[in-house]
């Protein structure tokens, strides 16, 4: 039940308008990726960022007291954003930070519903979806998505697995 509510719901959001484009600290889908580094400069200069010791861009997320470490994994499909991760760790290597981002999260925004549900190995993982935007927390992970353009880019990643499924079985 669960499940099918959430399959129908990312199916929903996959067909929506484009409305919902901004993301965690400011980044908008459809930047290329020379206007993400851009960004990722600027809010280096604006003191919001920083480089770590593993010469990553973090940012550190203070939540009652705790302090959570979040990097960035941008990704383009066609050379624009569609999707970014935010990896989450903290000094104390708490396991499932995810669940403090989404607590955060939810006492800033009301407006997206939020499905609970599990995953093969039994973990829970939240899906907040609103419009075209899907937000997922998961794995001590923080993920943004462009919903329709995150379809696509599964159609042609789908394409090219095929492609060389077939490339690979044609050797024998």
């Amino acid at each position: 039940k669960a499940e099918n509510d959430l399959i129908e719901a990312i199916s929903k959001a996959e067909e929506s308008e484009i409305i919902e484009t901004k993301t965690f600290l400011g980044f908008e889908f459809g930047m290329t990726d020379q206007e993400v580094n851009n960004y990722l400069l600027k809010l280096k200069k604006e003191g919001k960022i920083y480089i770590n010791s593993r010469n990553s861009f973090q940012y550190d997320f203070y939540l009652s007291g705790m302090e959570i470490y979040l990097n960035f994994v941008p990704e383009y499909y066609e050379g624009k954003l569609y999707k970014i991760t935010y990896p989450a760790n903290t000094k104390l290597g708490v396991k499932d930070v995810h669940i403090f981002l989404l607590s955060a999260f939810r006492g800033t925004k009301d407006d997206f519903k939020t499905r609970i549900n599990n995953d093969i190995l039994g973990d829970t993982y939240y899906t907040n979806i609103k419009d075209n935007m899907i937000i997922t927390f998961r794995d001590s992970r923080m993920i943004y998505e462009n919903a329709p353009i995150s379809k696509l880019a599964k159609q042609k990643e789908e394409e090219i697995r095929k492609e060389k499924s077939n490339k690979s079985n044609s050797e024998f």
